[in-house]
């Protein structure tokens, strides 16, 4: 009897034993996850894709692969997963109530900037910030106006009601914005840059590039007359690109706010390729978003406890599937279908008549037709016909999408060279598909809860300590 009571006591013992150990590693775990993941961000970097899916980030890293370039940066952060994108009256979100939950954490309408289902006001994550007593900027390849940004600083029933967004802008209490442009359809940049030099705004753009300077900034691109920046697979020497933009809004920032501060950066551009069903414009614009994760990326190096690095996207566009193919092939794209339908236009300007075999060769020079790319004889048939109701019988109307209107030759020449590529746009409109989510640095494990995009900015002002 006594013997097996102390084999009892024995067991009991051992036992607390036990859970003591584990609630040491536990406890010990716990203060090494803390000194590693749940220190108060000081630096905020939310970088939004606009357009980009799951699959046009996956594509953009298989292609980056085919050629030896490594890795897409922020698909290996230690936090990923994915968010729905649903606005709260359709199934499918456009970028203004997508860019508004983003922002606010609140569901709206299509349409939307800053007001929730109810056109009630609501307050952004960039006035949140302000309150808090921390610098806030936004940089876009778009107008710094349009619906992305304008979620962030501003308050409108209606995208289009640019007069009241540019007022918001140029009122706000913003550190730095940057944009290609103010699209406003009334005053226009010139009357807009004046307005916002008198609240107090340095403002950047055309020949006088962004010098660090003191108060708040606003850059605009090269040529201001453009609502958003070139694509990159254009991009001339000289041209303003997102990543000149991000790089002077980390430098102003930082320099002008001790606490610390708050950046949000949106590649427009991305969105308008798959618009266009453009997959090689497409895969450059996700390298060249990459390239402002990067500044980021060399900051959070300086102050790797204090930088949290947040990317996300507003919604899918173009319906990109991934399929058999030769993803290495893409690279012989060397413009956007855009600027391709520019140098069929000017082939027949003056009413002139190119044959046939000179716009073979624009083809094989710009995209590797024939020359890189197989081109069978069904598709060389479909081809010269398309020449044909083009150039000669006049009868091929435009292909058109959101922001462009492209020659059908133009759209189907891109289009083959995506489909041997294994990046297939099926359609030139949002989807309803979830988007990616990539967290990196301090409390980057807190994301873990996020489901839905409202969810991204509740946790950013949570662990971020914004009032």
């Amino acid at each position: 009897m006594h013997f097996g009571r102390a084999l009892n006591e024995l067991s009991i013992a051992f036992e607390i034993m036990r859970k003591l150990k584990t609630l040491l590693i536990f406890v010990l775990l716990s203060s090494v996850s803390l000194s590693a993941w749940g220190r108060t961000p000081k630096y905020v970097f939310y970088f939004i894709g606009d357009g980009m899916g799951i699959n046009q980030a996956a594509a953009t890293e298989m292609y980056m692969h085919s050629v030896g370039l490594g890795d897409l940066n922020f698909r290996h952060f230690p936090y990923t997963g994915f968010v729905t994108t649903t606005p709260a009256n359709s199934r499918v979100t456009d970028s203004a109530a997508a860019g508004s939950a983003l922002s606010t954490g609140h569901k709206t309408y299509n349409s939307a900037i800053g007001v929730n289902a109810d056109t009630v006001e609501v307050e952004t994550l960039c006035e949140r910030v302000i309150r808090s007593g921390y610098a806030a900027g936004v940089a876009s390849s778009d107008a710094v106006d349009l619906a992305t940004p304008a979620a962030f600083y501003a308050h409108a029933g209606n995208r289009n009601d640019y007069e009241n967004i540019a007022g918001d802008l140029v009122a706000s209490k913003l550190s730095f914005a940057a944009g290609a442009s103010i699209k406003s359809n009334g005053k226009g940049n010139d009357a807009w840059v004046a307005e916002a030099e008198r609240k107090g705004f340095t403002v950047f753009g055309g020949d006088n590039k962004y010098s660090p300077c003191n108060g708040p900034v606003i850059c605009l691109s090269d040529d201001m007359s453009k609502s958003n920046l070139s694509y990159a697979i254009d991009r001339k020497e000289g041209q303003t690109s997102l990543e000149e933009f991000t790089s002077a809004a980390i430098d102003h920032l930082y320099r002008n706010s001790r606490k610390g501060f708050f950046l949000m950066v949106e590649g427009a551009m991305i969105d308008h390729a798959c618009h266009s069903r453009d997959a090689g414009a497409m895969v450059s614009e996700i390298m060249d978003f990459s390239k402002s994760v990067d500044c980021a990326l060399r900051f959070y190096e300086q102050h790797p406890d204090e930088t949290l690095i947040v990317v996300t996207s507003d919604h899918e566009t173009g319906y990109v599937m991934i399929t058999y193919g030769e993803t290495s092939l893409v690279g012989n794209q060397k413009c956007s279908m855009n600027e391709l339908t520019d140098i069929f236009l000017e082939m027949s300007a003056d009413g002139n008549i190119p044959g046939w075999p000179e716009v073979k060769q624009v083809l094989s020079d710009k995209l590797g037709l024939w020359s890189k790319v197989p081109v069978t004889k069904d598709e060389e048939k479909v081809f010269t016909q398309l020449y044909k109701e083009s150039f000669l019988d006049l009868t091929s109307d435009m292909q058109k999408d959101l922001y462009n209107s492209n020659k059908k030759l133009a759209f189907e020449a891109v289009n083959l060279l995506g489909r041997k590529a294994g990046i297939n746009l099926f359609g030139s409109s949002h989807s309803g598909s979830p988007v990616g989510l990539y967290v990196k640095g301090a409390c980057a494990d807190e994301f873990i809860v996020c489901k839905d995009n409202t969810d991204i900015s509740k946790v950013i002002a949570r662990v971020a300590r914004y009032k």
